[in-house]
């Protein structure tokens, strides 16, 4: 059994395929601050605010690879890493947010 992606040959065209990305992390962002603001009030502190929007914002990251291993094979490895990665865009993302929260 394998998987196979096919692409168009020659060098892939990156302007869309990075447009398609800052979509996705907006979409992310606004996700989260819609939670944020449903769940804490205005003026709460630094770290509260990190806390919840970084927890949010990993979990829309990097929850979605895992699946990939369970039913698709992708190594385990792979998946690890790919969550490390999603943890950092989370503590960017909880970072922004705890900074810019309205005090």
């Amino acid at each position: 059994m394998g998987f196979f992606t096919a692409l168009p040959p020659g060098v892939p065209k990156m302007g869309g395929k990075i447009l398609l990305s800052v979509v996705f992390y907006f979409v992310i962002s606004v996700v989260v601050a819609y939670l944020a603001s449903r769940t804490l009030d205005s003026g709460e502190g630094y770290i509260t605010v990190f806390r919840v929007t970084g927890t949010v914002a990993w979990l829309a990251y990097g929850a979605a690879t895992v699946p990939e291993a369970i039913w698709f094979g992708r190594p385990w490895s792979g998946i690890a890493k790919g969550l490390v990665d999603a943890l950092v865009y989370g503590v960017l993302t909880a970072g922004f947010f705890g900074w810019l929260w309205p005090g």
